[in-house]
């Protein structure tokens, strides 16, 4: 008996996956790069170079649509990916007096990435709103954190605090901690 011949398999060329192409406006850069450093030294000309806006219109808005073009902001950059500087701009609402808003900050990380998007973020306020007297000022209020209590004397001193009835019922019944 002879041996079956093997049959010959058909190999079907594929074609090779073609890669998509990366924009480089998306693409990130690293804090700690060089390109960031010529990004951020770029935003600093810009903001010094402070273009007179008394010409400029100066139309009324109000607080809900101020507001929608916040969030609309905020949107845009988790978009584009500054996902840390949207999540400042989602957290916080800012306060309204006429052309000036105010923002109080948590801490003063999140103020500083504020302060290095704030050009931005400006133009695309003063644009929209068709207002370009709009300033904002920034505000950090720090809150102290709650302190807990773990010692006996420290919860006695807590308790007496709450209620000094306490000391007193420790005194009459010479009680210790």
């Amino acid at each position: 008996m002879t041996a079956p011949k093997p049959t010959a398999v058909q190999v079907k060329l594929t074609e090779k996956p073609k890669l998509e192409k990366v924009d480089p406006k998306r693409r990130k850069t690293s804090a700690l790069s060089l390109k960031n450093l010529k990004l951020e030294k770029k935003e600093e000309l810009i903001t010094e170079q402070e273009e007179d806006l008394s010409q400029k219109p100066q139309e009324e808005f109000s607080n809900s649509k101020l507001l929608n073009q916040w969030s609309a902001y905020a949107s845009i950059l988790n978009e584009d990916g500054q996902r840390s500087l949207s999540s400042v701009l989602s957290a916080n609402k800012p306060e309204i007096n006429g052309n000036k808003l105010k923002l109080v900050l948590p801490n003063e990380l999140m103020a500083k990435q504020l302060e290095r998007g704030m050009p931005s973020l400006m133009r695309h306020l003063r644009n929209s709103l068709n207002n370009f007297s709009i300033q904002l000022e920034i505000e950090v209020k720090e809150e102290v954190k709650k302190k807990f209590i773990y010692t006996p004397e420290e919860k006695y001193q807590r308790l007496t605090e709450l209620n000094p009835d306490i000391k007193l019922l420790r005194q009459r019944f010479k009680l210790d901690l």
